[in-house]
C-alpha cells in the first residue's frame, strides 16, 4: 500500500452529475488489479476524511489510473473541481 501525491492528467465531466478523472502514476498502475480502490485525500481544510474511490480502468502501458465518480457531496464536489496538474493524496490500492 502506499500513500502518496499524483498529478491529475484529466478530470471531465462526462454526463450530467458523472466525471472521468486520470491520474498520471507509472510505478503505481502496473500493481493495480480489477475491484481495487483508493481513499482520496482532498488538499483542504473542509473536508477531512478520505473518500474511497474504485479503479474504473488502468492504462499499465501509459502509467494511468482512471476514476470514474459521482458528484454527490463535498469530497465529490471538490474532486470535480481538480485540474489537470493539480495533485492528488492517494492511499492505497486496497
Amino acid at each position: 500500500m502506499l500513500l502518496e501525491d499524483f498529478k491529475v492528467l484529466e478530470n471531465k465531466r462526462v454526463n450530467g452529475n458523472y466525471f472521468l478523472m486520470k491520474l498520471s502514476s507509472q510505478n503505481l498502475a502496473e500493481k493495480c488489479k480489477a475491484g481495487q480502490f483508493f481513499m482520496l485525500k482532498m488538499k483542504n481544510e473542509i473536508t477531512i476524511l478520505r473518500r474511497p474511490i474504485s479503479i474504473h480502468n488502468v492504462d499499465k502501458q501509459n502509467g494511468v489510473i482512471e476514476f470514474y465518480y459521482e458528484v454527490k457531496g463535498r469530497g465529490t464536489i471538490e474532486m470535480a473541481d481538480k485540474q489537470e496538474g493539480d495533485l492528488i493524496n492517494l492511499q492505497g490500492p486496497l
